[in-house]
C-alpha cells in the first residue's frame, strides 16, 4: 500500500501543480488549457450533435438545408474583422511577454475601436444593399415557403455585427493564455441554444424565424455578460479597455499582420464554406442537408484536434519570441504523436459510420460510402496541416500561406464546380476539390517549419 501511495502521490502533486499552481510553466499552462478545453469543446460538440436531430424535427429537410447554407455565408462574414483579431492576438501576447501592460491595453482598446467602426459600417452597407438581394435565388428555394425570410436575414446579419465586437473578449483570453476560459463562454452560449430549442420542440413550436433569433442572440447575451465580468472583476481587469487609450497610430501594426491573416482566412473560408452554396445551386438544398450531416459528423475529430492546438498558438508566439526553440521542436513532435491518435479515431469513424450515424440520428441516412471516405481523407489532411499552420501563425511568418491561399482561392471554386459536374463524382466534387487544395499545405507547411527552425529560411519563407 505504501509503495502504491509513493507512486500515486507524485502524480497527484503534478496534477495539482498543473491546475492550481501559482507559477505554471508554459507546458503546464498548455496542458491545463487542453484538458479543460476538451471538456468544454467536447460538450459543445455533443450539443452540436444533439441539435441536428432537433432541427430536423423542427424544420423540413429543405429548410434545414437553407439554414446550413445561410450559416456558411455567415462563416465568410466572421472574418470581417479584417484579420485584426489574429494580428491583435500576437501583438497582445508579445506585449505581455515584454511586461508592457499599457501597450497591451492600447492594442486592446484600439482593436475594440476599429472593430466597432467596422461593425457599424457593415450594418450600414448591409441595409443599403439588402433590398436589392433576392435571397430565394441566392439560396435556391421557393420564397413563398418562407414568407418572413427577410426578417430572418435582418436578425442573422445584425446580430453578426454585434458578435464581431463582443468576440474580441475570446481573442483576448486566448492571447492571455486562457484558451479554456474562452471555450467556457462558447459552451454556455450553446447550452442556452439547446435549452431553448428543446423548449420549442416540447411545446410544438415550428418557426424558422425563432430558430434564427435564438441561434443568433443567445450566444450574444452570454458574451455580453462575460465581457462585463472579465473586465470588471475577472482575470482581465488589469487590461480593461479605455477610449482614452485608443491609439489609431497602432492600426499599422494591427493591420500589418492582420491584413495578411484576413486574406488567408477569407481565402480558406471561401474555399471550404462555398461548398454548401455550390451544392445548393447545382443539386438543391436537400443535398446540402445530406452533405452537412457528414460534415457535422467529422467536425468532432476536427474540433478535438483544434482543442489540442488552440492554446499552442500563443505558446508558440511566446516561445519563439524568447528563442526557446527546443520547446518548439519538442512540442511539434508531441503534436505529431497526438495526430497519429486522431488518425485512429477518424478512420474508425469511417469504418463504423453506419452504426454511429444510425444511433446518432435514430434512422438510416442516404449518404454514400464515397462521401464518408472523402471526408475522412479531408479530416486527416486538415489536422496534419493545422500543426504547422498554428506554429507559423503564432510566430507571424504567414507570407507563404498568404500567397498560396490567394492563388488556391481563385482555383478552388471553379475546380469544385467542374468536379461536381462529373457524373462519377457528383456532389462529392466539393470535398475532392478541398482535398486537392489541402495537399498543397501538406508540402509547404512542414517545409517552411524546417527552414525556419534550421535557420535556413530566407526571403518569403521568413516573412
Amino acid at each position: 500500500m505504501q509503495k502504491l501511495l509513493k507512486e500515486i502521490l507524485p502524480l497527484i502533486n503534478r496534477l495539482k501543480n498543473v491546475f492550481v499552481g501559482n507559477n505554471l510553466g508554459r507546458t503546464q499552462v498548455m496542458v491545463k488549457n487542453v484538458v479543460l478545453s476538451f471538456f468544454t469543446k467536447g460538450s459543445i460538440a455533443i450539443i452540436g450533435l444533439l441539435l441536428v436531430p432537433i432541427l430536423l424535427k423542427l424544420l423540413s429537410k429543405e429548410e434545414f438545408g437553407i439554414w446550413q447554407t445561410l450559416s456558411s455565408i455567415l462563416g465568410w462574414l466572421y472574418f470581417m474583422d479584417i484579420g485584426l483579431s489574429n494580428g491583435f492576438k500576437n501583438l497582445f501576447t508579445q506585449a505581455l511577454a515584454e511586461q508592457k501592460v499599457k501597450k497591451a491595453v492600447q492594442y486592446l482598446s484600439t482593436t475594440y475601436a476599429i472593430i466597432i467602426l467596422v461593425s457599424l459600417l457593415f450594418i450600414l452597407v448591409f441595409e443599403l444593399i439588402n433590398p436589392f438581394l433576392n435571397w430565394s435565388s441566392i439560396l435556391n428555394f421557393n420564397g413563398e415557403s418562407l414568407p418572413n425570410f427577410n426578417w430572418v436575414i435582418q436578425v442573422v446579419f445584425v446580430s453578426f455585427a454585434f458578435k464581431l465586437t463582443l468576440s474580441i473578449l475570446n481573442t483576448t483570453l486566448i492571447a492571455n493564455q486562457q484558451f479554456s476560459a474562452s471555450t467556457f463562454i462558447d459552451l454556455y452560449g450553446n447550452l442556452l441554444v439547446l435549452l431553448l430549442f428543446s423548449i420549442m420542440l416540447q411545446w410544438g413550436i415550428h418557426s424558422f424565424f425563432l430558430i434564427a433569433f435564438i441561434t443568433s442572440f443567445s450566444p450574444l447575451l452570454i458574451m455580453l455578460l462575460a465581457s462585463y465580468y472579465y473586465f470588471s472583476w475577472g482575470s482581465l481587469k488589469a487590461y480593461k479597455p479605455s477610449f482614452s487609450l485608443v491609439d489609431f497610430s497602432l492600426s499599422k501594426d494591427l493591420f500589418g499582420k492582420g491584413l495578411q491573416f484576413f486574406f488567408i482566412q477569407i481565402s480558406f473560408v471561401l474555399m471550404f464554406t462555398a461548398n454548401n452554396i455550390i451544392v445548393a445551386q447545382l443539386f438543391g438544398p436537400e443535398k446540402v442537408a445530406e452533405l452537412s450531416i457528414v460534415h457535422k459528423y467529422y467536425s468532432i475529430p476536427l474540433m478535438g484536434f483544434i482543442i489540442v492546438l488552440g492554446p499552442f498558438w500563443s505558446g508558440f508566439t511566446e516561445a519563439f519570441f524568447n528563442k526557446d526553440n527546443q520547446w518548439v521542436k519538442l512540442t511539434i513532435k508531441r503534436l505529431f504523436g497526438v495526430w497519429l491518435v486522431f488518425m485512429v479515431v477518424i478512420w474508425g469513424m469511417f469504418f463504423y459510420f453506419d452504426e454511429i450515424a444510425t444511433f446518432w440520428l435514430g434512422k438510416n441516412i442516404q449518404e454514400t460510402p464515397k462521401m464518408v471516405l472523402f471526408y475522412a481523407m479531408f479530416a486527416s489532411i486538415n489536422t496534419f496541416n493545422s500543426i504547422f499552420s498554428y506554429f507559423l501563425n503564432g510566430i507571424g511568418k504567414v507570407r507563404v500561406q498568404l500567397v498560396a491561399s490567394v492563388v488556391l482561392g481563385f482555383i478552388s471554386i471553379p475546380m469544385s464546380i467542374f468536379l461536381c459536374k462529373l457524373p462519377f463524382i457528383g456532389v462529392n466534387g466539393v470535398i475532392v476539390s478541398n482535398i486537392f487544395i489541402m495537399l498543397v499545405g501538406t508540402v509547404l507547411g512542414p517545409l517552411q517549419y524546417y527552414l525556419i527552425m534550421s535557420n535556413k529560411a530566407k526571403g518569403i519563407w521568413l516573412k
